[in-house]
């Protein structure tokens, strides 16, 4: 099965009431996939829950499953984040990839891929519900994707878009994004970009390539995650060497690693770990 984690704040909470009666009154999608939803704290929970009483009562709570982040202040102090800050989007980077460690925490229950997806969806087809529906070739698709190695990007302008950073600073569109690609390139590569741009291996070669290029990559296909790799990536990013280095970054105290088994480990894990801007895309 396919299980999409998404990341719901209280501004985006009519987007996600509108997609559950969509998907809750699909039969093909809900025995194609199962939904998540992460949650800041037990307040935001209790808020949608009453929204989606008064705005959508034909959604059944069986239809979809909260998880709860338990963002607080000493949380975000503790990978060196201001609570009083702007830091949604640093956050809706580690949410959505809270979800997917609840996911892995779900044992053999879990699913074999999960999506990463934003809350303002609906269903590409609501009516495509019955026997023969695209749904049911849902988990074939993802595998397909998987298999050709290969994402959808585009090249970002240098003269299209302009970006106001600051008094009488711009950025140009390509300039600006390249910081994001590299700043994630930075971040998921063992040892940074110092490590990447020694590097001659073909992975190498093509993540430099994004960058030289400007090619940014969106959601133009299924965001999918395969839970094995993700093991492998929550393993290296919540690792002493990595929290070194990103706390001197961020300027945070690295709180170690938790390498004990049992309940929720992968959410644990995830605890110690810090994501960058975008990085979800």
């Amino acid at each position: 099965m396919v299980a999409p984690p998404t990341a719901a704040p209280p501004p985006k909470f009519s987007f996600v009431g509108r997609f559950l009666e969509e998907y809750a009154g699909c039969r093909a999608a809900r025995e194609a996939m199962s939904v998540q939803i992460v949650f800041s704290d037990e307040g935001d929970l209790a808020l949608f829950r009453a929204g989606l009483a008064r705005l959508h009562p034909s959604v059944p709570d069986s239809a979809w499953t909260p998880v709860l982040a338990n963002i607080s202040d000493a949380f975000l102090r503790s990978l060196g984040l201001n609570p009083k800050g702007d830091v949604k989007q640093v956050l809706a980077a580690w949410k959505k990839w809270f979800g997917i460690a609840h996911l892995m925490d779900l044992g053999a229950a879990a699913p074999a891929y999960g999506l990463m997806l934003d809350a303002e969806l609906l269903l590409y087809d609501a009516k495509d519900c019955g026997p023969g529906s695209a749904w049911y070739r849902l988990l074939e698709r993802v595998r397909r994707a998987e298999a050709a190695r290969a994402f959808p990007a585009s090249q970002v302008s240098t003269t299209l878009v302009s970006y106001h950073i600051g008094g009488d600073a711009y950025e140009n569109g390509c300039s600006y994004n390249r910081g994001i690609i590299k700043r994630n390139a930075d971040w998921v590569t063992p040892g940074g970009t110092d490590c990447l741009f020694k590097c001659e291996e073909y992975g190498c070669r093509q993540v430099r390539r994004q960058i030289d290029d400007c090619l940014w990559s969106w959601w133009t296909d299924l965001p999918y995650v395969n839970l094995a790799v993700a093991a492998r990536l929550f393993a290296w990013v919540t690792s002493p060497a990595w929290q070194r280095r990103f706390a001197k970054v961020y300027g945070y105290t690295p709180a170690g690693v938790d390498c004990g088994g049992g309940p929720d480990r992968w959410k644990r894990m995830l605890r110690r770990g810090r994501f960058p801007l975008f990085e979800y895309g």
